[in-house]
């Protein structure tokens, strides 16, 4: 059977015997000369002393990268060099998220009046409604209104559903508060965008959406824009 070499190459060998091996002394002492001359305190990255100070990159007056200590929240440094979440929204005057939540509701069929429009397929928004979850709020800023037909005037109420009951006859009331009221104008139009909405609903709310009565709409639709609040300090 033949047998193999573990043995160094011949050129390796001929490499350490001209040149030998660093032991861990020499290149712990080599790499401590080369942090002491090659990286300055001007080099090295600046450290934050206070818990709301980061660090921002530059480019100096030799065109080369930078770092520098600013407080996080400064309004001309800090906040470049962060992405917050949110937006002071000068209209609303609130803090709004930078995300736009998108609520469709809608019915698959003709002549829709005096009914609940649809949050997922099959089951009407005030059976399963849009809720919002506690310690949040938010805020409707817009609504996207469709249909395949044209009308005018009220056509549906935005609903927060507090409670239902049953009837006599076998059904369900639902209990509500209205939220605000789609009116589309004097105009027929099939198509229909309100972006000027402040509409608040606080944390337990139940959001739901009603065509309202002589409305005969075909193939409603609506889209429900929505921005998280969020309670910051200015």
């Amino acid at each position: 059977m033949a047998t193999r070499s573990r043995g160094i190459k011949a050129a390796y060998a001929e490499e350490m015997n001209q040149e030998g091996v660093a032991t861990q002394i020499e290149m712990n002492e080599a790499f401590t000369e080369h942090m002491a001359n090659d990286h300055t305190a001007e080099g090295l990255l600046p450290t934050p002393e206070e818990d709301n100070q980061i660090l921002k990159s530059w480019v100096n007056e030799d065109d080369e990268l930078a770092w520098t200590v600013v407080a996080a929240d400064d309004p001309e440094e800090g906040l470049k060099v962060i992405a917050l979440p949110y937006y002071w929204d000068e209209d609303r005057e609130m803090y709004l998220d930078n995300n736009v939540v998108r609520v469709v509701n809608y019915i698959n069929s003709n002549g829709c009046e005096d009914e609940y429009l649809y949050h997922i397929p099959g089951i009407r928004s005030c059976v399963m409604p849009w809720g919002v979850f506690a310690g949040e709020k938010y805020c409707v800023v817009g609504l996207q209104f469709n249909t395949e037909n044209t009308t005018s005037g009220a056509v549906l109420e935005l609903r927060n559903i507090t409670g239902s009951s049953s009837s006599t006859l076998g059904g369900t009331t639902y209990e509500y508060d209205t939220l605000y009221t789609l009116d589309v104008g004097e105009d027929e139009v099939s198509e229909t965008l309100k972006d000027d909405l402040a509409v608040l609903l606080d944390e337990g709310f139940k959001l739901s959406s009603f065509m309202l009565e002589d409305v005969d709409a075909d193939k409603p639709a609506m889209v429900m824009m929505l921005r998280k609040v969020w309670e910051a300090e200015e």
